[in-house]
């Protein structure tokens, strides 16, 4: 399940929305196609030891259903 979502993430990247000038350039909108539902996604900057907060909180992303997720325009990367 880890290797899907993460693959899930990396296509999520590729086909991120168009960044505006307040956004950051990391920015981007995951759609969940993967057929299941995704019960915790961790994004984290490239410069941490560690994966960050589960961004989804206590909400899941159901099929079919996206999520925006959002860095400090002062991030660079993220793992």
């Amino acid at each position: 399940m880890r290797i899907a979502a993460f693959a899930f993430v990396l296509l999520a990247t590729a086909a991120s929305t168009p960044t505006i000038a307040k956004q950051s350039k990391l920015d981007f909108t995951l759609l969940n196609r993967t057929g299941v539902t995704i019960m915790e996604l961790y994004v984290s900057p490239d410069d941490v030891d560690d994966w960050e907060e589960d961004v989804l909180g206590r909400d899941v992303l159901k099929h079919n259903a996206s999520v925006d997720i959002t860095f400090s325009r002062s991030e660079k990367t993220c793992d």
